[in-house]
């Protein structure tokens, strides 16, 4: 063994580096990418497909809609009534992440977590309520790119047969509960083939919720939907 140690190569030890973090990628200065305070961009767009004027639309209808969201929560908790706020604080983790709203979303999730925890007091969630309530007005001053007014559809496609229009409105569903943003093109070829039942006056507003990210009332009325779809098949 000592003759082989002399004509081994020698390897000395080191010591292995350190591991290191990773970081989240900064837009370079010539990077086109808008900067929207409180929203990665650049993930936000790799989920709509790169589409940013459906990326600007969804996260107005979003800070509108949860303008008063924080201050609802905090009656909520002032009150002691977990589970609205905790519905809530869930919608809102699962919403702000898919639109890259990522304080509004953390904040949320620490809000969840802490109602989750049956044992602890409402109020252990009060501090990443501030939190939250920050970071929806941060995302309520920022600005957004206008975003193109949609043309209106001209012609209409033919129905498509029952059994096809049930098995799109069930992918739409599955879309909602899964909580995609395939659920905007599930909803788009869903009411395609509607034809003439596209007019149907609960249609539009569940339109509106997709589009809101609202996706789990978005569901409740799917369900009313399959009611009201079934009874009528079975009369026919």
């Amino acid at each position: 063994m000592s003759v082989l140690a002399r004509w081994l190569p020698h390897r000395s030890v080191e010591a292995a580096p350190p591991p290191t973090r990773a970081r989240a990628p900064r837009p370079s200065a010539a990077s086109t990418v808008p900067v929207v305070a409180g929203v990665d961009v650049e993930t936000a767009l790799a989920r709509v497909n790169g589409k940013a004027e459906l990326l600007w639309r969804l996260l107005a209808e979003f800070r509108t809609r949860h303008r008063d969201s924080a201050a609802s929560l905090r009656t909520w908790l002032k009150e002691g009534q977990r589970q609205p706020a905790l519905e809530l604080a869930h919608a809102l983790k699962g919403a702000g992440a898919t639109l890259g709203a990522v304080r509004v979303a953390e904040a949320a999730r620490e809000i969840e977590a802490a109602l989750r925890d049956e044992k602890a007091s409402v109020h252990s969630a009060d501090p990443p309520l501030e939190e939250l309530a920050d970071a929806l007005a941060e995302l309520a001053g920022a600005h957004l790119p206008q975003a193109a007014v949609p043309a209106p559809v001209r012609n209409r496609q033919p129905a498509a047969s029952k059994a096809d229009s049930a098995a799109a409105l069930e992918r739409l569903d599955q879309a909602l509960a899964s909580n995609s943003f395939k659920a905007a093109s599930a909803f788009a070829s869903w009411r395609a083939g509607l034809g003439e039942e596209a007019d149907d006056p609960r249609i539009a507003p569940l339109g509106a919720l997709i589009d809101a990210l609202d996706y789990p009332q978005a569901r409740k009325l799917i369900a009313d939907l399959k009611v009201g779809r079934g009874n009528t098949e079975d009369t026919q």
